[in-house]
C-alpha cells in the first residue's frame, strides 16, 4: 500500500476544489483562477494557528480607539475634549492599579484628575520591586482629541499575567477609562484576543458636576464607580438617543510568533 504525504495530499484536495468551482459559484478571471464566492469551499483548508501556553513569553498590541465627540456625548460636552495617555502595567493576582468599588491610589488620582501618569510610574515601579509588577506601559494617544487611538505593544510573561490600563477624560474632575486586571493566560493558554467596551469611571477623589467644574477636592476619598446610569443623571448619557454610548473599545492581540 502507498501512503501519501499530507502536503501531497492537500494538494489534490486543493486542485479538486478548483476544477469544481465554478460547479459551485466561482467565476473565472483568467489570469488568477477562480475567484470563490462561496468562501465556505476552503474554509477547511486554512490551518489554525496554535494556542501558545503560558510559559512561554509573548507580546501583545493594545489598541484603544476613543470616540467622545458632541454627537454621542452632546451634553456639556468640552471643547477642548482630549485624552491623557493610557498608563499602567502587568501584575500578578496580588496586585492592582484599580478596583471599581475600591479607593484611588495616589497614582490614580493624579492621572483621573491631571492627566499625569507620573506619581502612578513611581507606584509600579514600587510594586515592581515588590515581585508582583511587570514594566510600567504608557501610551499617548495619536491626536490631541476626544476623537483618538492610544496603541502601542507590551510584553507578558507568566508571573505577570494580568493587564491594568488607566487614561483621564479631559477636562473633567476625575473622570477617567480602564481596564482592571485583565487576566490573559486563559487554561494554560495566552488568549488570542480581548475586547471591551469602556464607560467612564469616577475615581471618587473630586466632587464636581461637570467637565469644566472647578476643583471640589473630597476630604475623604470615595469608592471608585462607573458612569452607567442609562438615564439623564448620567452626564454621559445620550438623551436624545435614549442611550448610554461607550467612549472607548480597547482591543488586545497576541501577535505571531
Amino acid at each position: 500500500m502507498t501512503f501519501l504525504s499530507a502536503a501531497t495530499v492537500l494538494t489534490i484536495a486543493l486542485l479538486s476544489v478548483n476544477c469544481d468551482a465554478t460547479r459551485f459559484g466561482g467565476q473565472h478571471n483568467g489570469k488568477h483562477g477562480f475567484a470563490f464566492d462561496k468562501p465556505w469551499l476552503i474554509k477547511k483548508f486554512k490551518f489554525q494557528s496554535k494556542k501558545i501556553p503560558c510559559w512561554k513569553n509573548v507580546q501583545y498590541t493594545v489598541v484603544n480607539d476613543c470616540d467622545w465627540n458632541s454627537m454621542r456625548h452632546p451634553r456639556d460636552y468640552p471643547s477642548s475634549a482630549h485624552w491623557s495617555p493610557l498608563c499602567g502595567t502587568t501584575h500578578n493576582r496580588a496586585a492592582s492599579v484599580f478596583k471599581i468599588g475600591g479607593i484611588s491610589t495616589d497614582g490614580v488620582k493624579q492621572v483621573a484628575e491631571m492627566g499625569d501618569c507620573s506619581t502612578l510610574q513611581t507606584e509600579v515601579l514600587q510594586c515592581a520591586k515588590s515581585g508582583s509588577c511587570g514594566n510600567f506601559l504608557s501610551y499617548p494617544c495619536s491626536a490631541m482629541d476626544g476623537t483618538c487611538t492610544h496603541s502601542g505593544t507590551f510584553d507578558v510573561t507568566k508571573k505577570y499575567p494580568y493587564l491594568s490600563l488607566v487614561s483621564m477624560a479631559t477636562p473633567s474632575p476625575d473622570w477617567f477609562v480602564g481596564v482592571d486586571s485583565i487576566d490573559l493566560c486563559k487554561n494554560g493558554f495566552w488568549m488570542p484576543n480581548y475586547e471591551k467596551y469602556l464607560l467612564a469611571n469616577d475615581a471618587g477623589t473630586d466632587a464636581g458636576p461637570t467637565f469644566l467644574s472647578p476643583d471640589m477636592p473630597l476630604a475623604k476619598r470615595e469608592p471608585i464607580s462607573v458612569f452607567d446610569a442609562k438615564d439623564d443623571s448620567n452626564i454621559f448619557y445620550n438623551i436624545e438617543q435614549g442611550q448610554l454610548n461607550p467612549l472607548c473599545k480597547i482591543t488586545v492581540t497576541l501577535k505571531s510568533t
